[in-house]
């Protein structure tokens, strides 16, 4: 959805955020099944909500989910692994 431009809904779990730093730029809208109704109800009431997010989502999907990020993700933690023998 984000690389398409759409708003995405997702519960971005709390607890793994240490471990995904690159989620406080996230055009992700975050819900859990109680806060749901509320989100999606904002979603749909505010455009430029809507619009901001959406217009977000390919970079950060560039950024973050690329073939050229992920990638260089791996080779670094190759180099690492192979550095450490």
């Amino acid at each position: 959805g984000m690389a398409l431009g759409r708003p995405v809904v997702c519960f971005l779990n709390p607890r793994f955020a240490p471990h995904h730093p690159e989620w406080a730029e996230a055009p992700i809208v975050s819900a859990t099944p109680d806060t749901i109704v509320e989100e999606l109800r904002r979603l749909v009431t505010d455009a430029q909500l809507r619009e901001d997010l959406g217009a977000r989502g390919p970079e950060y999907v560039r950024r973050y989910h690329s073939l050229h990020a992920v990638g260089a993700r791996m080779t670094a933690l190759y180099e690492r692994l192979w550095s450490a023998n």
